[in-house]
């Protein structure tokens, strides 16, 4: 039986991050056609990529519900302010 040794040379992009793999593996068909450790690696490449993509949305969209809601709040400080400083409504006048 022959030797099914194979060189790869994979640069994977994906959600902005590059993944580079170069095995030296012998061959081994995973009933598919394809080496089943060539999938795995494809799989868990994808997957940390995927997991840090959501994580950076989660922080944009906690910081931009963050600011949002200051805005929110500091027009309504202004507003009170103005009302109870600027003498409107003062209680004993």
């Amino acid at each position: 039986m022959s030797d099914s040794r194979f060189n790869l040379e994979v640069k994977f992009r994906i959600y902005g991050k590059t993944y580079e793999w170069e095995p030296s593996l012998n061959w081994s068909d995973n009933g598919d056609g394809i080496d089943q450790r060539i999938v795995d690696w494809f799989r868990k490449s994808h997957d940390k990529a995927y997991q840090d993509f959501l994580e950076s949305r989660h922080k944009y969209f906690a910081a931009e519900e963050k600011r949002k809601t200051e805005e929110v709040e500091r027009k309504e400080y202004e507003r009170l302010k103005a009302k109870f400083d600027g003498g409107e409504n003062v209680q004993g006048q």
